[in-house]
Parts: structure tokens; C-alpha cells; sequence
């Protein structure tokens, strides 16, 4: 075992050193560093889109949540329902609200 652990270090000592990103590392691919193209100063900065109308809606009923204030958190589910009556996360966070006694009757 240790015979082979100096011929491997040997090996390693003899050979040539490689510099980072530009050695072929014997699969019959040269690794290259990436290009990545930056938008140049005159071009303006991208726009980002705003959030889905659900989205916005949803994450205020999950701040009013964590924050326990169920009437505005039953008010902004009953809102994203409206957007996406099919989401099941906005059904499961309703009727949790209806289990701790908000409902649409008191609220």
C-alpha cells in the first residue's frame, strides 16, 4: 500500500502543472472558462415583472397569518379564492380559519 501511495505522489510531483480552465482533462473535451455576456452601460437594466395579482394576495394572507390577524388573513384568502378557486392551499388555510371560528359568518 505504501508503495503505491509513493508512486502516486511521484506521478503527481513529475507532472506538469496545469493552469485552472484551460487543461484537458483526458475526455476529448477541452474545458474552457464560460462567456457570459453583460449588458453594456448604455443598455438600460432589465424591468422586472410584477407579481401575479394571486401572488400578492396570497402573501399578504400568509403575513396576516403568521402575524395572527385572522380577520385580514380571511379577507385576502377569500380574495385569492376569487383569483384561483381551485388552490388548495388557499382552501387548507381557509378551513384552518374556520376551525380557530373565522368564517364567512363572522367576519
Amino acid at each position: 500500500m505504501e508503495c503505491a501511495r509513493l508512486d502516486d505522489e511521484e506521478r503527481r510531483h513529475d507532472a506538469p502543472a496545469a493552469d485552472a480552465g484551460d487543461e484537458d482533462w483526458g475526455f476529448g473535451v477541452e474545458i474552457t472558462k464560460p462567456s457570459i455576456p453583460f449588458p453594456s452601460e448604455d443598455e438600460p437594466a432589465p424591468a422586472f415583472e410584477p407579481a401575479d395579482e394571486f401572488g400578492a394576495v396570497y402573501d399578504r394572507a400568509i403575513e396576516a397569518l403568521l402575524k395572527k390577524d385572522y380577520a385580514r388573513a380571511l379577507s385576502e384568502l377569500r380574495r385569492a379564492r376569487e383569483l384561483r378557486p381551485d388552490d388548495h392551499a388557499v382552501s387548507a388555510n381557509l378551513r384552518r380559519l374556520a376551525e380557530l371560528g373565522y368564517s364567512d359568518s363572522n367576519a
